[in-house]
């Protein structure tokens, strides 16, 4: 009896050594199952994010823009597009404020403010007197001017007429008007040359292949595509980002410990 009670007792702290080890292959068993399951449910869901479609990003772009696509690089550069703006618009100003129009106006000025001469047949107003003084110029008799045989002090002569019986001041108001007119004139062909270059601009750029881009004048569609299409796809990086985080976040074993997964699944 004793020996078979030996071996009852030998077979009894067998059992007992063995529940650890059964315990703990159980648990090893439940683990790898948990971690299988997370895996396979966290690269099925990576799996799910959709790739980036870049033809559909292209129509959104082209709605988005109005630009219709493909997108063809400029037909001319800025540098092209501004010497023959410049070019058109200068031979415009030109024709607009050619030198016929200039000397008309000059011949007016002098024609207006020449020094009377004896002979000539003149239309003046008085200080002393409402209405038009009108005759022939005789000549001066002293202070006097004669006109039709009637003497007038100078004095009472308009004082923007005075001058007309003065040489020396007729012909300094004159060169004072004529250089006022070609500071004038050159100005407004100037200021018209300008203008006209904005409003080619606005026929050459568009045509071109440009667009005005607030303050930073005119760029290239191509350009203005192109750099939608890269914000495009940055947008689509982050959001691709985000997801693969969260779902990595969420499928970590029992809450704590990474997943490893594909490399090419969490790119």
């Amino acid at each position: 009896m004793p020996k078979n009670n030996n071996i009852l007792e030998l077979f009894a702290y067998g059992i007992l050594a063995l529940i650890p080890l059964v315990a703990a292959v159980v648990i090893y068993l439940i683990v790898v199952k948990a971690y299988a399951t997370q895996k396979e449910e966290m690269i099925r869901e990576l799996s799910a994010i959709e790739d980036y479609d870049k033809d559909a990003a292209l129509r959104e772009v082209s709605k988005e823009l109005d630009i219709p696509y493909p997108v063809l690089e400029p037909a001319m550069t800025p540098e092209q597009i501004e010497k023959t703006v410049k070019e058109e618009a200068k031979k415009e100003a030109e024709k607009v404020y050619a030198d016929e129009a200039f000397n008309e106006k000059k011949w007016k000025i002098i024609s207006e403010n020449s020094e009377v001469k004896k002979g000539d047949k003149v239309s003046v107003s008085l200080n002393t007197a409402k209405g038009k003084l009108e005759g022939v110029f005789k000549g001066f008799d002293g202070v006097y001017v004669n006109i039709d045989d009637m003497n007038y002090r100078i004095d009472d002569i308009a004082d923007e007429q005075r001058h007309l019986f003065d040489p020396a001041v007729a012909d300094k108001i004159i060169n004072e008007k004529l250089s006022s007119l070609k500071d004038r004139f050159h100005k407004m062909k100037k200021e018209f040359a300008a203008q006209k270059c904005e409003e080619l601009r606005m026929q050459y750029y568009p045509k071109n292949g440009y667009r005005k881009d607030g303050s930073d004048g005119w760029r290239p569609l191509k350009e203005i595509f192109d750099s939608a299409m890269a914000a495009k796809e940055r947008e689509y990086a982050r959001a691709r980002k985000m997801k693969i985080h969260d779902i990595m976040m969420r499928h970590r074993l029992f809450g704590i410990f990474e997943i490893e997964v594909p490399a090419e699944l969490k790119k």
